[in-house]
């Protein structure tokens, strides 16, 4: 699988990630960008009811995915005290498009997989979180 990815860069990335699951440095970015991504969805939600404004919008659309993705490895937790982002997040899923979007494409065997490995490596998220 990974000889089929083209961009040596990205290639060797996901190599490293493999290799080293949560002690790949490239792990480590990604934990410091989400925190980024939901401190600057925190500052947005306090001015608005949606990321973008006080419509739903493409904004919406496109970070939904994220949340789906922390919960789908169940460390949702990483909103923490994230007040804004987690109401966003409930109406986002009380949206009709979230099940035809996301919900109807999940595969349970595929998603209690994600819940172990997530699971297993929410002590290392927390202690990336902790140190930022």
């Amino acid at each position: 699988m990974l000889e089929q990815i083209p961009n040596v860069f990205k290639r060797e990335r996901r190599r490293d990630v493999v290799e080293k699951g949560p002690q790949s440095r490239h792990f480590v970015i990604a934990v410091e960008r989400m925190v980024l991504l939901l401190d600057e969805m925190e500052e947005a939600l306090s001015a608005h009811q949606w990321l973008a404004g006080d419509d739903y919008s493409l904004a919406d659309v496109a970070f939904t995915p994220y949340l789906a993705r922390l919960e789908h490895l169940n460390i949702l937790s990483m909103i923490g005290e994230r007040h804004r982002v987690a109401d966003w997040y409930r109406r986002c899923k009380a949206r009709p498009s979230f099940h035809d979007a996301i919900v109807k494409w999940e595969n349970a065997d595929y998603l209690g997989l994600m819940q172990r490995r997530g699971t297993e490596c929410w002590p290392q998220v927390q202690a990336i979180m902790q140190a930022l």
